[in-house]
């Protein structure tokens, strides 16, 4: 058995509402790359919930510091999910600030 998590329209509907998330968030301040990359992770850890809506069962953010994980939930499927956030720096604008 899958996730229905993963279904082509779930997944969209994630993806669409996590890119909402970020561009409600543009405003990230930061002093580097990877400052901005720890915003975006915080801020993912924080509000991903939201994206995920009535997906996730359970969620989860807080975490001991070494831990690999970002967040987790647990799905309506019964699925544990574990999420590492990772970021990509797709061009050469900057959104860092000093």
């Amino acid at each position: 058995m899958t996730s229905s998590v993963y279904s082509l329209d779930n997944r969209a509907l994630i993806e669409s509402r996590t890119a909402a998330l970020l561009d409600a968030s543009a405003g990230i301040v930061a002093a580097s790359p990877r400052g901005v990359g720890d915003a975006v992770q915080e801020l993912l850890s924080i509000r991903f919930q939201e994206a995920l809506g009535n997906l996730a069962v359970k969620y989860e953010a807080e975490f001991p510091r070494r831990a690999m994980a970002d967040l987790a939930f647990q799905d309506a499927d019964g699925f544990h999910h574990v999420v590492d956030v990772k970021t990509h720096r797709s061009g050469p604008r900057s959104i860092c600030r000093t």
